[in-house]
């Protein structure tokens, strides 16, 4: 009920072997991407997110490394 028709073909109580490995491949595919854009993503932010924060102390903004 739960699986995607098109990954399996089920027959005689068996599963074809080409559709289990596509869904293998499929599902293996989603978890890279899925890593590899949360890397893409904190390598792209990480250097902007003390421009977001509001200080007025000088010692603060030479801590956080801000120039402006």
């Amino acid at each position: 009920m739960g699986v995607a028709p098109f990954l399996f073909s089920i027959q005689n109580d068996r599963i074809y072997i080409g559709g289990f490995v596509y869904a293998i491949f499929y599902a293996w595919k989603t978890v890279f991407l899925m890593i590899f854009y949360l890397f893409l993503f904190y390598i792209l932010h990480k250097n902007k997110s003390t421009d977001t924060i509001q200080t007025t102390n000088k010692y603060s903004n030479k801590l956080l490394n801000i120039h402006h």
